[in-house]
């Protein structure tokens, strides 16, 4: 199906990041395929799917030869980001930026510039820098990374970028249910002030 000028023009218009709240609203699943380079994004956008993930092992490994243990540096990773959503096109991209490459100063830069890369959403990891695997933290570290990483994206509510939040925790394992799922409210509430502005 072949779009009109009016409607290529109309998407263009809208941001990434509304682009996957709309598809987050419209209900449903939606598979985003893992993506670190062209040939896999083609493919990705020429099969149907209606949305992609840049999968920070996957760079490392394609791109780099390298492990995923926090060696793709921010600038490097957003390179990539950029270069995919060239390739994608209308779909929107959910990018791993493994803990934001630094400090929660570096949080606030690493979202500026993924969303100058065009990418819908951002994810982030609640680990201290740099990364290792989450099972192997004391969760007193693991905390301290979640409430630095919060407090960081608040603090982005001057701007309102565009880019929406997601977390990958690995507190799980380590607190109860019951604080982890407080420590998930948390960050939906500060990160949804944060898209709102407030």
């Amino acid at each position: 199906m072949v779009q009109s000028h009016d409607e290529s023009t109309a998407q263009a218009l809208v941001t990434p990041g509304a682009r996957l709240r709309g598809l987050l609203a419209s209900g449903g699943l939606i598979m985003a395929p893992g993506v670190f380079d062209g040939l896999s994004a083609h493919l990705a956008r020429r099969t149907g799917f209606r949305a992609a993930y840049l999968t920070g092992a996957g760079v490392a490994a394609s791109g780099f030869g390298l492990p995923d243990i926090g060696l793709v540096t921010g600038s490097e990773m957003a390179e990539r980001a950029s270069l995919l959503t060239d390739v994608l096109g209308p779909l929107p991209l959910i990018a791993d930026a493994d803990t934001g490459y630094g400090a929660p100063l570096n949080v606030i830069r690493t979202v500026r510039r993924y969303e100058k890369a065009g990418v819908a959403a951002i994810q982030l990891e609640d680990q201290t820098f740099p990364k290792r695997c989450g099972h192997l933290y004391p969760s007193h570290l693991l905390m301290a990374a979640a409430e630095g990483m919060i407090a960081a994206l608040q603090d982005l509510g001057g701007t309102a970028p565009e880019v929406t939040a997601t977390g990958v925790t690995a507190l799980f394992q380590l607190v109860g249910l019951r604080e982890w799922s407080a420590i998930g409210d948390a960050w939906v509430t500060r990160t949804s002030r944060t898209e709102s502005g407030h």
